[in-house]
């Protein structure tokens, strides 16, 4: 019996020291990330349109890692400090020994073995996950103790009965949502939709039914009320009591406008559909509380191996002068173009639709199994590093953590716009729009009219001339983009009976740092975020660049709308995109197809031929 209990012990520990290293992922306190209204200047309601594409598919990486022979050795040795004493058992007053017999110790014994039989194999299998190896500890606890003392941590607040606003709670979020620095809401907006007063209600009705676009743009200001209380800095609790108050008073005054006479039909039935999907089921509210902890998640990890990277002081210290001046100027986040497939792969699907399901879920696997890994290399290296080993084996060790970070580096931007995509794109899409998925992709956006951006007719067919300004200082990235364009969109069209050329000439004009872009320019700028976006003057680039988002975005600029259908199923909680594989309007492993050319040809024509 002694025997067993020691190894039970210290099975325990050791599978508890793994807890705490890859499963227990504590919040971090971060900026507040821009509500859905306001993160795109350019948003779906105001023409905009964001980059797309069949999203890759970011597995973590195998645990058998080449090491970069050619890369330095170039992180430090860490520094190990002594764990604090544990406190002093208490006294526990006597009690009396109960005494058992052998065939009950026996019989206990056998019990307590069947039981951990199971969690035992779980924990010690060096394929289970994170996950499964932290339920196995609890269930090895459970077995010991008779309850497992660690409890799981909950991805959302917890479920509860609906309470009303307190009067605390409605000035918090006056304060936050209309007389704040990031108002979502006007005065009368916020007395109709939180508060439910019937003389709001009915000031705000007619603005909903008569004003163009005034029905989407309430509806994404609702989602994002409900982002800012979830990204707020109030204590957890407060939070999720919060949250919870305001998704349920969005419930009852939305389900209210949806029996409103004086909406149209078709408005009532948005909202009602509204209600029903998203607020009483508080579907919105698990995806943007589920959102928020896992990109807080992945914040954590992306610093961690961001200082990990970095130069330690003693290498700052030796460098050339004008090295330490580049690397204090590095942008936080530096400029990565992924090339595009081959020619002759391009395109090469049937001209159809296909459908992707993305769940904010799965992204939270990843960053955890990508979690789990950083810290079983860096507790491998920091061992390595007492010198016990040789020095062989320490810098193999390194070069297995160095290899494993960078790759994490070179995936890490399909990782934040993935995540970022569920929730401040598909949730929202279908939030203002309940049919956003059903139906069939729009083909025009809008009538080009800028005057830098014209047809000009030519031997056998037209050529496109845009001159644009920039702001992007990187000359690699700016040869990538006009590279992209002109190389994608070139090719013939057949119109009335007669074959014509296209072809595309691009020229970019880059300005010096913070100075003005020309009255009516158009311009291509560096959106320093993880989504790429276009508008009729306008082609915002996202750092973490695919070389055919350029060309997907000027389609955007000639007036070519996307050809895929994007939103939320909140049955599913998941993203779902209808895409078209040929169609480079639709995902970047397609080609600018015949009909694209002579698309553009049509809506560049309608204005008038350049001279």
């Amino acid at each position: 019996m002694t025997l067993l209990s020691r190894v039970l012990a210290v099975c325990l520990v050791l599978t508890g020291s793994a807890w705490s290293q890859s499963a227990r992922t504590a919040p971090i306190r971060v900026k507040a990330i821009p509500s859905a209204v306001q993160a795109a200047a350019l948003s779906p309601l105001a023409g905009g349109t964001f980059q797309t594409g069949l999203t890759p598919s970011i597995a973590a990486p195998s645990l058998g890692l080449t090491p970069l022979s050619a890369s330095p050795l170039s992180l430090p040795a860490p520094e190990f400090q002594l764990q604090a004493s544990a406190p002093a058992v208490p006294a526990m007053a006597e009690v009396p020994v109960e005494v058992k017999s052998p065939e009950r110790v026996e019989a206990k014994v056998r019990q307590l073995t069947e039981a951990m039989a199971e969690p035992m194999a779980l924990a010690a299998d060096l394929k289970s996950t994170p996950d499964q190896s932290r339920k196995a500890g609890q269930d090895i606890e459970k077995a010991m103790t008779g309850a497992a003392q660690v409890q799981a941590q909950d991805d959302l607040p917890p479920a509860g009965p609906a309470a009303p606003l307190t009067q605390a709670q409605v000035s918090w979020l006056y304060g936050e949502l209309v007389t704040g620095p990031r108002p979502l809401l006007t005065a009368p907006g916020f007395h109709a939709f939180i508060l439910g007063h019937p003389a709001a209600t009915a000031r705000i009705v007619p603005w909903l039914r008569n004003e163009r676009q005034a029905m989407a743009l309430a509806l994404s200001s609702l989602v994002g009320c409900l982002r800012r209380v979830a990204e707020s800095g109030l204590p957890p609790v407060e939070r999720s009591r919060l949250s919870q108050a305001l998704n349920d008073q969005l419930s009852v005054t939305v389900r209210a406008l949806s029996q409103n006479p004086g909406l149209k039909p078709m408005q009532r039935r948005v909202l009602a559909e509204v209600d029903r999907r998203f607020l009483s089921s508080r579907a919105a509210l698990f995806e943007v509380t589920h959102y928020l902890q896992t990109i807080r998640t992945l914040r954590k990890l992306h610093g961690k191996v961001e200082s990990l990277l970095a130069p330690s002081p003693a290498q700052s210290r030796t460098a050339p002068s004008g090295e330490t001046g580049q690397a204090q100027q590095k942008p936080e986040h530096p400029w990565q173009i992924k090339p595009a497939p081959p020619k002759d792969q391009r395109g090469k699907s049937r001209d159809g639709e296909v459908s992707l399901v993305n769940k904010t879920a799965d992204w939270a696997a990843t960053v955890k199994q990508w979690q789990f890994l950083v810290e079983k290399h860096l507790s491998r290296y920091q061992i390595a590093m007492r010198g016990t080993l040789s020095r062989r084996a320490m810098e193999f060790t390194a070069q297995q953590l160095i290899s494993l970070l960078e790759d994490y580096k070179r995936k890490s931007g399909v990782l934040f716009s993935g995540i970022e995509r569920v929730t401040s794109y598909s949730l929202v899409n279908t939030f203002i729009n309940p049919d956003s998925i059903a139906g069939s992709s729009h083909g025009i956006v809008w009538v080009p009219d800028n005057k830098n951006l014209r047809l000009v007719p030519e031997k056998g067919g037209y050529a496109v001339k845009a001159s644009f300004e920039t702001d992007i200082q990187d000359d690699n990235v700016l040869r990538s983009v006009k590279a992209s364009i002109e190389e994608y969109w070139q090719g013939s069209f057949e119109f009335r009976g007669e074959t014509h050329a296209f072809r595309t000439e691009v020229t970019i004009t880059k300005l010096a740092p913070g100075a003005a872009f020309s009255q009516g320019a158009l311009t291509i700028r560096d959106n320093a975020k993880w989504l790429s976006m276009a508008g009729p003057d306008v082609i915002l680039l996202s750092r973490d660049l695919h070389y055919a988002t350029a060309a997907h975005e000027f389609g955007h600029t000639m007036g070519l709308a996307d050809e895929y259908r994007n939103g939320y199923d909140p049955e599913r909680r998941a993203s779902v995109e209808i895409q078209n594989p040929a169609s480079i309007m639709s995902s970047l492993s397609g080609d600018v197809l015949p009909r694209h050319l002579k698309l553009a040809f049509l809506l560049l024509k309608r204005r008038s031929l350049a001279p």
